[in-house]
């Protein structure tokens, strides 16, 4: 706002005012502690007939969590135990790890080194619930109620308030009575008469697995139907069969498959994240957010949180995402969240967030009749939040024998959530130069389709005169272009009205850096005389080169170059200027 304000300033003084995830999938819990050195995954078992060499380059092979990670939602759970054993040798005390190879072991059905795994973990994170849960899980599978009972009791103690540890004894509990109420019933009933054993299934979730990874798609959902008709409840093939339509963009049958999965066991790993990616490929913003709040926790946790702020971000909820983001407890090393905050903040031109902004510019202003060289300078300072923008600024020209500073207040309070206004006042001691006082209030509107309204007056007091510079506006964004036409209409207290239009076109290459053009055609004061008693009229055309390039994060150069002509209606004499801008610009963010 502040350089529109400057550019206005300009203008008066030449007589013409210028303008103004794949959504995100699973992400890690944390990411790598080392940066990775191998584009490939490592997979290194004791039997392998490794020469002494290659045993050497695998020494030197950093595994990160990240790669962990990404394997685990790939559900190759047998590479999971491969990395985690190389990368638990360089960390052995990471909980983190811990648990997600004791799940990788449950999903393996490798019992015995799942619960050490968990008991791991736990005993590096005494309050670490899921991998609780996950002890008690193993438990649960083995129908041992009693053990899985007594874990979730043990996990209480640490952790009394525990909703997941909470869930799971109510479902042991329930398990338990109905699996005594079973044996009751089948002490009870007579015995059955002996039927004939029906024929093996020819298929399984390793060969349905291996069909899908060979992108052998039609072949692994025609088995995984085939399986889930003789075993409805497995819910490995289940969520498998969501995976495969989700390879075919089927995202409705895969959500519903995911869904199913997640009602059955809501521990299930990655149950509860395929369901809101799923929602987010159909664009059912509104459902991951709710289905986010719904389900806070969980090893899933970032990721989830990060489709809830993807979401917010697609329904231009921008302080929302940005929130969500800032809250994620691994926001600072989780690289896809920063990615996204930092995206948000320069889409939006960090409109959302508190920083300091300063810059300062030139002029060189060669003068034709009288041939004379003129210099319009400015340095400002503005504080920016996401309520608004209040700064202040001094103006300096210098013209042969004149030279004065013009000082100036100025705010862009945000009044409402598509609605903000520009107010400014300026004071000067050399009206040879500038207004002795300058008032400016301009409001502007978002309007659907990118379009942006605006509609203001300047009102400016001189020695002998005044006169009102009232001004509007229509702007349209287009893909990466913005155009905006712009007329004034000039009213003085005493001479002839004047009206002059400009139209303005930017490309822009990211939000701030872009390359223009402004054309300015009609009449205006002689703004450069303000010591007459009745301001003349003069017609004028005015051509500017316009831009702006980002430098760093933190500093933008502007530039410009153009032409003016002024033409004296009652003398037909022409006086020409010459236009060389240059500045900087430099924000905290």
């Amino acid at each position: 706002m502040y350089r529109t304000c400057l550019n206005a300033l300009l203008s008066v003084f030449v007589g013409c005012l210028s303008v103004s995830v794949e959504a995100a999938t699973q992400v890690p819990m944390k990411d790598a502690q080392e940066p990775i050195k191998s584009t490939q995954p490592i997979i290194a078992t004791p039997n392998d007939p490794l020469v002494p060499e290659l045993k050497k380059i695998i020494a030197t092979v950093t595994i990160t969590f990240d790669q962990i990670r990404k394997v685990y939602e790939a559900h190759d759970y047998q590479q999971v135990v491969q990395l985690t054993d190389l990368y638990l040798k360089k960390y052995p005390k990471d909980s983190d790890a811990w648990l997600f190879r004791g799940y990788a072991h449950f999903m393996l059905k490798n019992y015995p080194e799942a619960i050490n795994d968990f008991k791991q973990a736990i005993q590096y994170t005494k309050s670490y619930e899921d991998a609780w849960v996950g002890l008690a899980n193993v438990f649960y599978a083995q129908k041992n109620y009693h053990e899985a009972l007594k874990t979730v009791d043990e996990g209480l103690l640490v952790i009394p308030q525990g909703k997941q540890l909470l869930a799971e004894k109510s479902k042991i509990v329930d398990q338990q009575k109905a699996a005594e109420k079973t044996i009751i019933a089948e002490q009870e009933k007579p015995a059955a008469p002996i039927v004939p054993a029906k024929p093996v299934m020819p298929y399984s979730y390793t060969s349905i697995l291996a069909e899908m990874k060979a992108n052998s798609l039609m072949s692994a959902e025609a088995h995984a139907k085939q399986y889930l008709a003789e075993y409805p409840k497995d819910l490995d093939v289940v969520f498998l069969l969501g995976q495969i339509y989700q390879r075919n963009n089927q995202w409705d049958l895969a959500k519903k498959q995911f869904e199913e999965v997640f009602n059955n066991k809501p521990t299930y790993p990655n149950a509860l994240n395929a369901v809101m990616n799923m929602q987010f490929q159909l664009k059912d913003y509104y459902a991951v957010i709710q289905w986010g709040r719904d389900h806070p926790g969980g090893p899933d946790a970032s990721a989830n949180q990060l489709l809830v702020a993807g979401a917010q971000d697609m329904l231009r909820d921008y302080p929302a995402a940005l929130a969500t983001l800032k809250n994620m407890p691994d926001f600072k090393t989780n690289k896809k969240a920063i990615s996204l905050y930092e995206n948000i903040n320069h889409d939006t031109n960090y409109r959302y967030v508190n920083y300091f902004q300063t810059g300062i510019s030139t002029s060189f202003i060669p003068v034709i009749r009288p041939n004379q060289n003129w210099t319009l300078s400015n340095a400002y300072a503005q504080y920016h939040t996401p309520r608004g923008t209040i700064g202040a600024g001094v103006n300096y020209q210098t013209r042969p024998g004149l030279k004065a500073p013009q000082y100036l207040i100025y705010g862009d309070p945000q009044l409402a959530k598509t609605n903000y206004a520009h107010v400014a006042y300026a004071h000067a001691n050399n009206p040879a130069l500038f207004p002795n006082q300058l008032i400016s209030l301009e409001d502007f509107q978002s309007l659907p389709y990118d379009f942006q309204l605006s509609a203001g007056d300047t009102y400016r007091k001189l020695p002998l005169n005044y006169f009102n510079t009232y001004t509007a506006s229509l702007g349209k964004n287009y893909k990466s272009y913005y155009f905006e036409f712009r007329p004034y209409f000039f009213l003085p207290s005493s001479g002839p009205t004047s009206l002059l239009y400009t139209f303005t076109a930017k490309k822009y290459f990211d939000i701030r850096t872009y390359i223009g053009f402004m054309l300015g055609l009609g009449t205006s004061p002689d703004l450069a005389d303000l010591n007459t008693k009745s301001l003349i009229r003069t017609k004028v055309q005015t051509y500017m080169l316009i831009g702006q390039y980002q430098v760093t994060k933190r500093f933008d150069i502007q530039y410009g170059v153009g032409e003016q002509t002024q033409k004296f209606i009652t003398s037909n004499s022409v006086r020409y200027y010459r236009y060389i801008n240059l500045g900087i610009d430099y924000r905290d963010v």
